[in-house]
């Protein structure tokens, strides 16, 4: 969770852009003024105002392994200044961008517990999601499928549990600074568990189609036995104004950590170690 302000970000990074051009190419700084104004043609609505503007300035990205393998269970919720406004721009910007990508785009509408799920249809060969999001009590939760979204919901209306700090972790957050502008908590063990319960499938399969790699089958830890050492990874980031400092209490920290991802980069880069790369 963080703080994040879209239509700030916006304009610093259209400022940003301006002055770099200004500095290295002139000559194409017109064009660059005229972009906003292209942009919202080309969408349809006022991007900064309509979109950006009608969101607040909160960001929570979550990954529920149990709604969804790998990263399908990815979810993303904005804050919401503007609901009613927010809903006809993003429905607007949707279509416009399947026209720009000469791609029919179909909008389904369910409800479900009394909340509005939109799903976006992309008649694209290849294209295996369904998009979709809801507004549910100034959130705009977003996901790869449905699914995710009805599993915030049901946690929300208290018919499913939801997620709570453990006495463990409620320690380790009190070792950790107060005042933040963004805090993130990752348990690496249930990815961990789902990648190496099926990686000796996986070598197997290796070694059936690839008899020259010799991959050791036997040298992949059991899942269990990995998991009983580790513990949940929580992280802090403080601005005091001088200083922007990251404080974290992790079992299995690694570059890319975001929530779950890091599991699969580490049995990627195992595998790739037991290959010789």
């Amino acid at each position: 969770m963080m703080n994040f302000d879209a239509a700030s970000f916006y304009d610093a990074s259209y400022q940003a852009i301006e002055a770099v051009v200004g500095l290295i190419e002139p000559m194409a700084l017109p064009e660059v003024k005229e972009f906003p104004k292209k942009l919202n043609e080309v969408v349809g609505i006022d991007v900064r105002k309509d979109l950006l503007g009608s969101l607040g300035g909160q960001v929570v990205m979550y990954n529920s392994p149990g709604e969804g393998p790998l990263n399908i269970g990815q979810t993303v919720m904005l804050k919401v200044k503007d609901p009613k406004k927010l809903q006809d721009a993003l429905k607007a910007a949707v279509t416009a961008l399947g026209k720009l990508g000469a791609t029919q785009v179909q909008f389904k509408k369910h409800t479900y517990k009394g909340v509005e799920v939109n799903e976006v249809h992309v008649k694209q060969p290849g294209f295996i999601f369904v998009p979709s999001y809801a507004i549910h009590k100034d959130w705009l939760i977003v996901s790869l499928y449905p699914q995710p979204l009805h599993g915030y919901i049901s946690r929300d209306k208290g018919e499913m549990t939801a997620w709570k700090p453990s006495p463990r972790i409620a320690k380790t957050l009190d070792t950790l600074p107060k005042e933040f502008t963004s805090i993130s908590y990752n348990d690496p063990r249930p990815g961990l568990k789902q990648v190496l319960s099926i990686a000796p499938l996986v070598g197997g399969a290796i070694n059936s189609f690839s008899p020259e790699t010799n991959f050791d089958v036997g040298s992949l830890p059991n899942a269990q036995e990995v998991n009983r050492h580790l513990f949940p990874n929580v992280s802090v980031t403080s601005d005091d104004g001088k200083t922007l400092r990251l404080d974290t209490r992790a079992s299995l920290s690694v570059p890319f950590d975001l929530t779950g991802i890091d599991v699969y980069g580490l049995f990627l880069g195992f595998s790739l170690a037991r290959f010789g790369f």
